[in-house]
């Protein structure tokens, strides 16, 4: 057990120095219109995906690598959608039925509090305890430091959100836990730089206390700074033509995968692969899905990059173990270069085979 233990630990750890060599460039922001819509634009070196519903009243034990940590424990209250790339539970995003949406982009500058007696997440599933348990900002706020992170995979901040205009950027800098109230907030967007020092960069353009024009380059704070720059701007077009005009505004060419935007307010999550026009979009609308344990236990999923287009809701299949096994491997195929296959397949086993651990108290 202790040397399975090392083998999957080592493969994480080289899991997250690979993350940290290459990184993320992924942007996310928060319309500011009468639905408070929520665009994400996730930039990886894999496309692969699955959208899955999780059931409320699920009980759940963290997955952490270091048994001498304290897992959390919980029963999840609300039901959710999420999207994936290492399995069911795993989400690096998503939204919940009372419409707090949580998304995750990378920040280099992380450093997790050290090792103390709190309850423990792994960062992927820090998202689903929020979104299981919380349905509005400053719930999270209040909630957030009540837990630790101990990581496993990447170096991340967080954007959290509701139905109100109120967002905040969850971060751990200098081992201490960071989130801002809505209110203080300068823009509701964040990329791959700290929330403070974006905010800084930014008091040098135009209607932030500067005279810069928008910036054209990619690099972080010119994404952070042009979405700002033009979220402050009174939109001329549809919201959702808004979102995804801002997306792909922020896209870095093939390295984007994913659009995704969010109506926390309807309940619905539309998505697209990233480059892909209008006729593309398939949506799923969460308050039309089964989220009682009791008759849909595991929930539900569809493929990211399904042929199907519009809304998907009721194409939803049941949870597949076999597929969700599927997408843990796609997942996990990076480290297949660097690290012994039965490391990888070990790894790959405990991840897709976590869902099982849950059980319904419904």
């Amino acid at each position: 057990m202790i040397k399975k233990l090392f083998i999957v630990g080592v493969a994480f750890e080289f899991f997250m120095v690979q993350f940290m060599a290459t990184g993320f460039a992924c942007s996310a922001f928060q319309l500011s219109d009468s639905d408070h819509l929520v665009g994400k634009s996730y930039d990886w070196h894999q496309s692969h995906g699955m959208v899955f519903t999780n059931s409320r009243k699920m009980k759940k034990t963290a997955f952490l690598l270091d048994t001498s940590e304290t897992a959390e424990e919980w029963t999840s209250q609300f039901g959710s959608l999420t999207f994936s790339q290492h399995g069911k539970d795993f989400p690096l995003g998503g939204m919940n039925e009372k419409g707090l949406v949580v998304e995750i982009l990378w920040l280099n500058e992380t450093q997790y509090p050290i090792a103390d007696a709190r309850p423990t997440v792994n960062e992927l599933q820090w998202i689903a305890y929020q979104l299981d348990n919380f349905s509005t900002v400053k719930e999270v706020i209040a909630d957030v430091s009540k837990r630790r992170i101990s990581p496993v995979m990447a170096n991340v901040h967080y954007l959290v959100c509701d139905t109100t205009p109120e967002c905040t950027v969850v971060e751990f800098i200098k081992r201490k836990e960071q989130a801002p109230a809505g209110a203080t907030l300068k823009a509701n967007v964040i990329t791959n730089d700290s929330y403070a020092k974006s905010v800084e960069h930014l008091k040098d353009f135009k209607g932030f206390g500067g005279t810069k024009a928008i910036p054209t380059d990619s690099s972080s704070l010119s994404r952070f700074t042009s979405l700002a720059m033009q979220l402050a701007v009174p939109m001329d077009r549809t919201a959702m033509e808004h979102a995804l005009a801002l997306l792909e505004g922020v896209e870095q060419s093939n390295f984007s995968v994913w659009n995704i935007v969010y109506n926390p307010t309807k309940q619905t999550a539309s998505f697209r692969a990233a480059g892909d026009d209008a006729k593309s979009i398939r949506s799923i609308d969460l308050s039309k899905v089964d989220l009682s344990c009791k008759t849909n236990k595991l929930g539900s999923y569809v493929d990211f990059h399904t042929t199907s287009t519009g809304d998907l809701t009721s194409s939803l299949l049941p949870y597949d173990a076999a597929e969700n096994k599927a997408i843990a491997e796609k997942g996990m195929a990076l480290l297949e270069a660097k690290l012994p296959k039965a490391a990888v397949k070990v790894l790959t086993q405990k991840v897709s085979e976590y869902p099982e651990t849950e059980s319904c108290e419904e």
